[in-house]
């Protein structure tokens, strides 16, 4: 039983270090986080914003992508139906602001062969003149400063990359159990999306000589997602991606558990039927759940046959494992922390005592997620359900307009 301990708390440290130096070498960005200069050329860029549903900080997103000091861009906006309450929304702010930089347009072509995230997004790049440079996504629950999209940018300066984004980092005011599991497995899937070159659509760029080399408006019309995909594709043909510190978007929205569960499933689910790197990330979460179990079945089993120094073996390891992960996770939350002060961006919410509790009730969710997403032939986002057989066999099955929700809610749609 003791030699069964020590491999279990051995195998636990292991991990704990491959996880901990994957941290310091993503963190390292953040440290240095001064601005990086843009192309000597000013690319032209077009923002495009596919909208079902007015997100809790919509309006907030909105008004700073109109106030933008990068010079050379346009904002579209499409909105999933005539009735959407959000056009009103949109018409609204453009009335306040005065801007010339949006372009309100509805969605009027329903393929059933894609998500109607694809739909809208071919729509608006069907509608750009060819000399438009680069096609930018950004997320209705974005945060942008002012230096937002010259942040981007600047990752286009290398001609070589062909794909420049940012990351999403979770930072809800109310701390609950659901909040704080969707942002500790969050935090574990950056580290996983920058090791493996995982691009996030939630602020991403891509070069339109790389996007249409890729061929990525035609395989949009067959996808389900949009972000994994386009970024290995794009990566196969010979571009880099490039991850841009600066473009951290912290989201405050608020989750509950189905919610949180129904979110890492799609996250997970995008990346196994999109991404190249699925293998290893299957193979990242088998390895670690398995072995977390194996430890805490062990650690019963030296308590029943009453042997406590196995139990103080594994039962350390255990322990040592579950904060070794929370004081990571905190060191990570101050030093991105730093750098939105340092951006005159707001302060992030610390979660710091509260991460010891939190680890060990994500990394049992987080297999059930991944559960889910290996046996899914179906999914439902935003009141829309598809079905598929493959990455490029999707079929939608329903359509209705967005149904109004809680004006005053923060809870992620």
């Amino acid at each position: 039983m003791i030699l069964i301990a020590t491999v279990f708390a051995c195998g636990l440290a292991i991990l704990l270090l491959l996880i901990s130096t994957q941290g310091i070498l993503f963190l390292r960005r953040y440290w240095h986080h001064e601005a990086e200069p843009l192309p000597d050329h000013l690319l032209k860029a077009d923002i495009i914003m596919p909208l079902r549903g007015p997100d809790p900080f919509l309006r907030r997103c909105l008004i700073a992508l109109t106030q933008q000091n990068y010079p050379n861009y346009l904002i579209h906006i499409i909105v999933d139906h005539i009735d959407d309450p959000v056009r009103q929304l949109v018409e609204d702010i453009i009335k306040e602001t005065g801007t010339t930089r949006i372009k309100l347009e509805v969605l009027n072509d329903f393929s059933d062969t894609c998500g109607l995230k694809m739909s809208a997004m071919r729509q608006a790049i069907r509608n750009l003149p060819p000399d438009r440079e680069v096609f930018v996504m950004v997320d209705a629950d974005a945060n942008p400063n002012a230096e937002w999209l010259t942040d981007l940018m600047a990752g286009m300066r290398d001609p070589r990359v062909g794909v420049a984004c940012g990351i999403r980092w979770y930072s809800s005011k109310e701390k609950t159990l659901a909040n704080l599991i969707r942002h500790v497995w969050n935090s574990g899937a950056v580290l996983q999306m920058a090791s493996m070159d995982v691009g996030w659509g939630g602020a991403i760029a891509y070069r339109r000589e790389a996007f249409d080399k890729a061929d990525i408006y035609s395989l949009w019309g067959k996808s389900l997602f949009d972000d994994t995909f386009a970024t290995d594709r794009i990566l196969k043909c010979g571009y880099r991606l490039q991850i841009m510190p600066r473009v951290t978007m912290v989201n405050e929205e608020t989750t509950d558990m189905k919610s949180c569960l129904n979110f890492m499933t799609r996250q997970v689910l995008s990346v196994r039927l999109y991404h190249s790197s699925w293998k290893w990330i299957f193979a990242s979460c088998v390895l670690t759940a398995s072995w977390t179990v194996g430890a805490i079945l062990t650690l019963i089993a030296a308590i029943m046959v009453q042997s406590w120094t196995a139990a103080l073996i594994v039962g350390g390891g255990l322990a040592i494992y579950f904060l070794g992960q929370a004081i990571q996770m905190s060191i990570a939350e101050m030093i991105i922390n730093r750098s939105q002060i340092r951006q005159g961006k707001p302060e992030i919410e610390l979660s710091t005592w509260r991460l010891p509790l939190v680890v060990p009730c994500t990394l049992m969710v987080y297999p059930l997620a991944m559960l889910h997403a290996c046996r899914a032939q179906s999914v439902t986002w935003r009141g829309i359900s598809y079905e598929f057989k493959g990455p490029l066999e999707v079929k939608r099955l329903n359509y209705e307009p967005f149904q109004p929700v809680s004006p005053n809610s923060t809870k992620s749609l």
